[in-house]
Formats: C-alpha cells, structure tokens, sequence
C-alpha cells in the first residue's frame, strides 16, 4: 500500500546545463549582461515580457502508488452523463468526472486526490474513451497542487502527464494503470503508479502595461 506522504522525491541534475563560466545559481549573475546583450528581453509587445533565464533548473522525480476509485453507480456515484446520443456505440457521449484517489485500495482511506474532469467515448466501432482530468491533490505536501493527465479508455493502459500547477510546475510523465477491481454496487478500484518529473517554479510578479488608444 503506498502512502502519498512517503513519496520519494530526488533532485535531478539540470537537464540543461549553462556554458562554462557563463552562468551561476543567482539571477545577478556575472552573465546577466552578456545574456541580455545576445538574448535581449522584449518590451515592445505588451502585454508580454520576454527575457533570459541565467538560473540552472533542478528537476524532480515524484513516484506514488495510489488507487484510483471510478465510481459509476450507487450511492457514493463520482460521474455523471451530462451528453448522449443516438449514434452507435454511443459515439461521442460524454461523462465528467469526480474520481476520489486514495492511497489504499478500499475508498475509507486517506484521500490524496481527485481527478476532475470528463471522458468522451470516442470510438465509432468500439468502446474508446478519451479522458481528460486534473488531479488536484487534497493533502500533505502537494496540496493545491495539479496534475493534468489526458490518454484513452479507463480501466487499463497508460495515461500521460502533460503539466502541472503548484508546486508540480513544468509537470511530464506517465501513469501507469494495473488490473481494476470490481466493487460491488460502486464501479472499479483502479491500482495506479504516477511516475513524473516536475521544476518548481516562484510565481512571476510580472510586468504590467497601459494600452494607448
């Protein structure tokens, strides 16, 4: 059983690493000049700003190992069609989506995250889901943070990594899924392995322009 609390994190090497003797650790580096004078920042196309980044960037490697509720029926019911039609198969349906994910395989243990978002049966000849979902996590560490996670089908396979917000900024990599459990009277358990790296990222202040009329 895996807990969301012990999820090891390890700080990766800079995956791209500066010249030597161009930049340090700090934005005031010795380089800034030289950065600014080869990559100049723009102003002149409000409202964006954009400059060069003198800093090395640190990576980090998250892995958990957490269950994934997809709830369809009874009571505790997380989803709910909001879009069908008369086509076969039901092509182009649609579902959204309030999966609970917890770190044990039961729904009555700590809950980590949600998975918010919709699933499209985008198959004409057979069942094939498209999904769509942020993983917003709910405690420890990571909470308020995202994930967006997007692939095919539900039950089974892989879904990809594609962002993150928070704390999990620059966000990429795979969750892998296992055999799903069939509960009775609430839909399938879904055993899921998230394997990502992500950068932290300090929230930009900006810059601020006034459009002339």
């Amino acid at each position: 059983m895996g807990v969301m609390l012990a999820i090891p994190l390890i700080a990766m090497a800079d995956s791209h690493p500066q010249p030597e003797g161009t930049c340090s650790s700090s934005v005031e580096c010795a380089c800034a000049e030289k950065c600014v004078r080869e990559y100049p920042s723009v102003h002149s196309d409000p409202p964006f700003k954009i400059s060069p980044v003198c800093t090395p960037r640190t990576e980090h490697e998250l892995y958990a190992h957490l269950y994934l509720h997809h709830t369809f029926i009874g009571q505790h019911k997380s989803q709910q069609d909001v879009l069908s039609t008369e086509l076969k198969k039901d092509f182009g349906s649609m579902v959204v989506n309030d999966w609970l994910i917890t770190d044990g395989p039961s729904r009555d243990t700590k809950v980590v995250a949600r998975a918010k978002g919709i699933h499209i049966q985008a198959g004409i000849d057979r069942l094939s889901y498209y999904v769509s979902f942020n993983m917003v996590f709910e405690e420890g560490r990571f909470k308020g943070s995202t994930l967006q996670v997007m692939g095919t089908v539900v039950e089974k396979g892989e879904w990809a990594i594609v962002g993150g917000t928070g704390e999990l900024t620059l966000a990429r990599g795979t969750i892998y899924k296992h055999d799903s459990e069939f509960v009775r009277g609430e839909g399938d358990c879904i055993e899921i392995d998230i394997h990502c790296l992500y950068t932290p990222m300090e929230r930009s202040k900006g810059t601020s322009w006034t459009f002339e009329a």
